[in-house]
């Protein structure tokens, strides 16, 4: 009895792209800071949204902080969580 490949031109199957993972995109945007933000052990950088300045923040217990840039009271949930992968060219402030 000659043995059939049926897996080539099986109809049956399906198609390999109609099962492969629907990853979500990752943003390129920054992201508020939420009650789940943490800062790490390296801190974390956040952006004021009055002037766009950046500064390192090592924790978030805070309610608001006052932006030295700008001197705006700002509320924590409020500023931006920096993200390095849209920023690439721009510099520190």
């Amino acid at each position: 009895m000659p043995l059939i490949n049926t897996m080539n031109d099986s109809k049956s199957l399906p198609r390999r792209d109609a099962n492969a993972a629907d990853y979500k995109d990752i943003s390129n945007t920054n992201c508020n800071v939420t009650r789940y933000t943490r800062a790490g052990k390296n801190g974390k950088q956040i952006v004021c949204p009055e002037c766009r300045s950046i500064r390192t923040v090592y924790h978030f217990n805070f309610s608001g902080l006052t932006c030295p840039e700008c001197k705006q009271s700002v509320d924590k949930y409020d500023w931006e969580v920096y993200n390095s992968n849209t920023n690439k060219g721009e510099k520190n402030v």
